[in-house]
């Protein structure tokens, strides 16, 4: 995890991947977590970034237009 406030850096392990580990702990996780099973990639299974912004009168739309023109498929 990585977490960052003005001048202020922190990085940390949070957890391992789902998808990393064998399928019937794969499967038992899904069946306890909804929320996994709803997310979860068939390709990148819960591998994901996740980033948040907050402020003050962002403009979102243009966020996500500039975050998705960074994309590439590898």
């Amino acid at each position: 995890m990585l977490e960052q406030a003005g001048k202020q850096v922190q990085a940390s392990d949070y957890a391992e991947w789902i998808a990393s580990a064998p399928m019937a702990v794969q499967q038992k996780a899904m069946s306890e977590d909804p929320q996994l099973r709803k997310e979860w990639d068939e390709k990148y299974g819960d591998r994901m970034i996740k980033l948040v912004f907050i402020g003050q009168k962002l403009d979102k739309e243009k966020i996500a237009r500039e975050l998705d023109a960074c994309l590439t498929d590898i």
